[in-house]
């Protein structure tokens, strides 16, 4: 059951401001359709969630508990940094004429490829005593951040200071990495 709400937790912060978040309110605002892309992206994150945690619960069995303590080190790691230095150019899709549901599932499933929250997934998959519970988890946190961006568009960054947001899950995603790190390397219990 931690595992479940270790990553609801740090899937919602790291979804702050993230790139899948800023997309939904642009499809949103471009669709005027709020239950088709809230249904796109609920689909591509269950896909994405789904391959991320099963694939993360198969190498446990493979590497030693040190060694997943590390691999979920990296990912908490590289996750943080990346809200801290992050900046990309986030393609709007403006030339995708497929519909509201379509663009949003097939455009944030594509986002959400290789994003740092697939291997925080995966490394909490791999911890967990069983993959479903950082699987559900990841879905209501990703959620948790997104259906606000899609519901209240452009109004949310007047809502939520977003930026700060970033910064400071940034820096605990960060930390929390280094501790698991530093336990990963026996430097601390």
């Amino acid at each position: 059951m931690d595992s479940f709400l270790i990553t609801l937790l740090v899937v919602a912060i790291a979804e702050m401001g993230d790139r899948s978040q800023l997309l939904s309110a642009v499809l949103a605002i471009r669709f005027k359709n709020d239950k088709m892309i809230i249904l796109g992206l609920l689909l591509a994150t269950i896909i994405n969630c789904a391959l991320s945690a099963y694939l993360g619960s198969a190498i446990k069995n493979w590497i030693s508990m040190d060694a997943l303590k590390l691999f979920a080190s990296i990912a908490y790691i590289s996750g943080g940094i990346g809200m801290l230095l992050w900046y990309r150019p986030l393609d709007i899709l403006e030339n995708w004429k497929i519909g509201a549901f379509a663009t949003s599932f097939l455009g944030i499933l594509i986002l959400q490829i290789g994003d740092k929250g697939q291997f925080i997934i995966g490394a909490n998959a791999a911890q967990a005593d069983h993959w479903l519970f950082p699987f559900f988890g990841a879905i209501i946190g990703i959620m948790v951040a997104n259906i606000p961006a899609v519901v209240f568009k452009e109004e949310l960054s007047d809502m939520i200071p977003l930026k700060t947001i970033r910064k400071i899950g940034g820096i605990i995603i960060t930390f929390w990495g280094i501790i698991m790190a530093m336990q990963a390397f026996r430097i601390i219990g």
